[in-house]
């Protein structure tokens, strides 16, 4: 099927596919086999489906904190409604087979507020009255215990010609990452099959290049790209995602064509043998528990948003 594109109706002014559910691995020249074949049925894919943010991101969070009870929500319904946006209508589905599963990396670093806590309350406790310098209140055993070990230290003797220095072992707390995953695939798409397949593949690059830059409306106010909740069986869900990096390279022989307008294309354009797409996603919610529990809901996954209602 030959994919075409229209401008929205929308001030963001972002491109709409026909068909709007692309599927690259049925309907474009990327493989030697016959989208309809067997073999295409059992290509691993990621789905994206696509979103146009929209208005003021900040106003969206606080209105969200403002509505949650006493200020807490749980498991999914944390994560509900942060995110202004709409949907575009187009959702694209690609071949999928970077060899990277998952990737975690956790944080934890030493703990010293107790410390920090013990050399303020000390403070505190040395110029107060008799009543609080004898308390035995949690706060003043805290200064004490922690302010006390160097004293206790030098009144019993370290014999330092040892060999032993003095060193203290601090706990370690998780620090957690604001870092959501990133992953990279990338295809093929032949333009050495037919003319209509090859302004296919043009109008798909384009679209793309296009949704995924920011919408100039005045000197002072502009519309963020394009977002995408993203579907890999077994493997990924994320809510939302950002297309961090697109590149399209022109590979093999290239020619000047003239004779594409027809199909849609401008009256002269660069045609190489084929493109090559790869295109990295990074996640803009960190991977929770949650998150990896939606992997295992299949398709239905994709019911899940974090998008507030327009």
């Amino acid at each position: 099927m030959a994919i075409t594109f229209k401008p929205s109706s929308d001030k963001q002014k972002y491109l709409v596919g026909s068909p709007p559910n692309i599927d690259v691995i049925k309907d474009c020249a990327w493989a030697i086999f016959d989208g309809n074949s067997i073999a295409a049925k059992e290509v691993p894919y990621a789905r994206l489906i696509e979103w146009q943010p929209i208005g003021d991101q900040f106003a969206t969070r606080a209105k969200k904190f403002i509505a949650q009870k006493d200020g807490i929500s749980e498991g999914m319904d944390s994560y509900k409604d942060t995110y202004s946006a709409k949907k575009t209508g187009n959702t694209y589905t690609f071949p999928y087979f970077t060899q990277e599963m998952r990737s975690k990396s956790n944080n934890w670093t030493e703990d010293r507020s107790i410390a920090d806590i013990a050399t303020g309350a000390r403070g505190v406790i040395a110029n107060a009255g008799g009543k609080a310098r004898s308390s035995q209140s949690i706060i003043a055993k805290i200064a004490g215990g922690v302010m006390g070990i160097g004293n206790a230290i030098a009144e019993r003797g370290i014999n330092y010609a040892t060999g032993s220095t003095l060193g203290v072992e601090w706990p370690k707390i998780w620090q957690g990452t604001n870092t959501g995953a990133t992953y990279t695939f990338d295809f093929f798409l032949h333009n050495t099959v037919s003319e209509e397949q090859t302004a296919s593949n043009w109008a798909l690059t384009y679209m793309l290049s296009y949704n995924n830059s920011y919408n100039r409306r005045s000197l002072i106010l502009q519309d963020a790209p394009v977002v995408y909740q993203v579907f890999v069986p077994g493997v990924r869900y994320s809510p939302i995602s950002s297309m961090k990096d697109l590149k399209i390279n022109m590979i093999g022989q290239m020619r000047n064509m003239s004779n594409m307008k027809s199909f849609g294309l401008p009256s002269s354009v660069i045609i190489p043998e084929s493109y090559h797409v790869i295109i990295t996603m990074e996640d803009l919610f960190v991977e929770s528990r949650q998150m990896m529990e939606l992997v295992t809901q299949g398709s239905a996954a994709t019911n899940v948003t974090v998008f507030a209602p327009q």
